[in-house]
Formats: C-alpha cells, sequence, structure tokens
C-alpha cells in the first residue's frame, strides 16, 4: 500500500517518503544481520540508500533490483568503488 511508505501531501523527504529508504526498508528486513550482510558481498548496507539499487515498487527478478543498473552493479564487482 502507498501509505505504508509515502506521505500524500508532505514530507522532509524525498518522494514523499516517511523516512529515509534503509529506516523503511529496515522495518521488514532485517537490514544489520548476517544474511543481508551475506547477501550484499559482505558490505554493510544498514545505512544504505536501499533505492539505489532495488526497485521498492516491484521487479522481475528476485532482490528486486532496478531494470537499469551501472555496470559494476549489474556484474556484481561492488568492491571496485565501495570498501
Amino acid at each position: 500500500e502507498c501509505l505504508d511508505c509515502h506521505l500524500p501531501h508532505a514530507s522532509e523527504h524525498d518522494r514523499l517518503t516517511l523516512d529515509k529508504p534503509h529506516i523503511m526498508c529496515g522495518e521488514c528486513h532485517e537490514n544489520t544481520g548476517k544474511a543481508m550482510r551475506e547477501a550484499h558481498k559482505g558490505f554493510d548496507v544498514s545505512k544504505a540508500n536501499c533505492t539505489g539499487c532495488h526497485n521498492s515498487h516491484g521487479a522481475e527478478e528476485q532482490g528486486l533490483p532496478k531494470r537499469h543498473q551501472h555496470e559494476p552493479y549489474s556484474k556484481r564487482q561492488c568492491d571496485l568503488c565501495h570498501e
């Protein structure tokens, strides 16, 4: 439902969201646990902008990756830019 994540009339966050993506996604997903870290090649994503890589409104693939991805991400080479 739209209102799970969005305020329809005003918000201090982009796209009229209730909070920052990592806060909202963390409501349902354990974004600090071992499984989440393993799913993201060992990177700590607890404060990441989840919507930078994931389409929160739906995607064809498991994990909701965005359809158009920059090359390091699409090849799962995140460590080229991230430590």
